[in-house]
């Protein structure tokens, strides 16, 4: 089980260093290649990986082997698969650090801020801890709670009914009070006041969002993002990192600022979370069919679930992805039109605030991004926009449908429960 992830990061680690020193022999081309290749396998190898421990039934052996305590079998199996992913941080940061080193002369030239560059270590640390915030630590909770409910009713400390009532709830309470974590886990600040901080206060205000704080998020320069946190107006979050603020004129970081409100204005947290449980529940049942039929042509029962469960998970992630770039084409839309129709004037912020965070990460504009979807083609439905009402676009339609999807789904698998026609 760990002889793989091992060997895997001992081979990165081998290729990093050979890439380290062709860089001092003037092939700095390969070297950026072979990072860009690594920055987008080296997830999906250790996903593989995480899937082979369950077809080979990995987590069921460490319960015996653990003897079942709480949380430490998932954390044995999440150390291993987050020891070979920090790998590739590792491994990639002198090839990284080349091109920020690049990149200072045109910083100056240009007036932006220069910032110094962290370490190895402490750039692979300030990875770690974006995760930790955004998905370890909120992970852990939730499973920990489960197991925790889990264990109390195998002890007849709580019902059954209460068991299973622990997942959903505690889900609901960290999606609840998960930007505290955000705040502080992240090294943020409130935004400095000046005129800067009034017209994003000013946008709030015009897009009807209440928001408790505007953050500057601190990366030492080297990411330009953007992000809000927060379902309930008391505990929302903004959140612009420092480099986003250097590279973005104005107006463009106005439209990303626009973009972000546009997922609270949308409800996107809320139809992304509809849609998962939608696509959850329909691969459920695609498992449950699929492993029927699998067993029936003669596969064993574990390696027939285990396909069939790895068939499904290929096609929730097919499914979620495409839900998700909709999603963050509709943030792209411009909230207001200058006129009756959207004009290049309205469109234009945030086309070409895309474009720039695309140069600024080094991201060709036609590489496909699972989650945002690659630069090119927003950028080409953006400029589809122009002569359009707000009323008429049809990325609007297209997101009010899935959204209306997931809801159908949902209220028929709750009612099939209900009814004892489906299992939990």
């Amino acid at each position: 089980w760990l002889g793989p992830k091992l060997l895997s990061a001992a081979a990165l680690s081998l290729r990093g260093r050979r890439v380290a020193r062709g860089l001092l022999r003037r092939r700095p081309a390969a070297a950026v290649r072979w990072a860009d290749r690594t920055h987008r396998h080296v997830p999906l190898l250790t996903v593989s990986l995480a899937a082979g421990d369950l077809l080979l039934g990995v987590p069921d052996r460490l319960h015996v082997a653990l003897g079942r305590p709480v949380m430490l079998t998932g954390l044995t199996l999440f150390a291993a698969s987050l020891l070979l992913l920090y790998v590739g941080p590792w491994v990639r940061y002198p090839v990284e650090r080349r091109l920020r080193d690049a990149r200072l002369m045109a910083d100056l030239d240009a007036g932006r801020p220069v910032r110094a560059q962290p370490g190895r270590t402490a750039a692979v640390v300030d990875r770690v801890r974006v995760d930790a915030a955004l998905l370890i630590v909120p992970l852990l909770l939730v499973l920990g709670g489960v197991e925790l409910a889990d264990h109390a009713a195998r002890r007849d400390l709580v019902t059954p009914g209460v068991a299973v009532a622990a997942g959903p709830v505690g889900a609901l309470l960290l999606l609840l009070t998960a930007p505290l974590l955000v705040r502080y886990l992240l090294p943020t600040r409130p935004l400095p006041a000046g005129p800067l901080r009034d017209a994003l206060r000013r946008q709030c205000r015009a897009h009807s969002v209440r928001v408790r704080e505007l953050l500057e998020w601190r990366t030492g320069g080297r990411t330009p993002n953007a992000a809000v946190a927060g379902l309930a107006g008391p505990l929302r979050y903004v959140l612009l990192t420092d480099a986003l603020i250097d590279t973005l004129p104005p107006r463009q970081l106005m439209a990303v600022m626009d973009h972000e409100l546009n997922h609270v204005r949308h409800r996107h947290l809320l139809t992304l979370l509809a849609a998962a449980a939608a696509l959850l529940t329909l691969a459920a049942g695609l498992v449950a069919a699929g492993a029927g039929a699998l067993r029936s042509a003669g596969l064993g029962p574990a390696w027939a679930e285990a396909v069939a469960g790895l068939l499904a998970l290929v096609l929730w992630l097919l499914a979620f992805g495409w839900v998700s770039r909709r999603v963050e084409r509709q943030a792209d839309v411009p909230p207001f039109a200058s006129g009756a129709t959207y004009t290049a004037a309205d469109v234009f912020p945030m086309l070409a605030a895309l474009g720039e965070v695309a140069a600024a990460t080094g991201q060709p504009p036609g590489r496909f991004a699972w989650r945002h979807g690659s630069t090119a083609p927003r950028q080409s439905e953006l400029r589809g926009l122009v002569g359009c009402t707000p009323e008429e676009v049809p990325v609007h339609h297209t997101v009010r449908r899935v959204r209306h999807a997931s809801l159908v789904v949902i209220t028929a698998a709750a009612g099939l429960w209900f009814f004892g026609l489906l299992p939990v």
